[in-house]
């Protein structure tokens, strides 16, 4: 009986814990919010590269990019690279500074490129171009 008690109040002050964890997350995400922009994709050598920049006032934190490339000769080509931290990866972003996210392609044929990036404190931006790509070499349409 006293042991089920005790289970009652762990239990109780782990869910009013995880609460009050979501509800700190929350309030911390809604305050410095900022805004992030896709500034151009392009190619640098045989990758497709693009550019975000944080054109808001305020830090964005937890900042991921995707990069998904579909395409190519019967659609062979079907590559998406997320960086979400790590493996060089910066996952912070200051006030008008830019990261810039590249995967390398190879193939041949039509491509259709669609690049996004987020933060905690940031909505999603997206942007989509079209290239074409001939072994590791890319052409991206303007």
């Amino acid at each position: 009986m006293q042991s089920h008690r005790r289970l009652e109040k762990a239990t109780s002050l782990a869910t009013i814990l995880v609460l009050a964890c979501l509800i700190a997350s929350t309030v911390g995400s809604a305050a410095g919010q900022t805004t992030l922009k896709i500034e151009k994709i392009n190619r640098i050598g045989g990758k497709v590269c693009f550019t975000v920049r944080n054109i808001g006032n305020e830090t964005a934190y937890n900042l991921t990019t995707t990069i998904h490339i579909t395409g190519g000769i019967l659609h062979r080509i079907n590559i998406t690279s997320t960086c979400n931290g790590g493996c060089g990866c910066n996952t912070t972003l200051t006030s008008n500074s830019t990261a810039t996210r590249c995967v390398r392609v190879l193939g041949l044929g039509s491509i259709v490129i669609t690049v996004s990036a987020k933060a905690v404190n940031a909505p999603e931006v997206t942007a989509t171009a079209t290239g074409f790509v001939i072994g590791h070499f890319v052409i991206i349409n303007k």
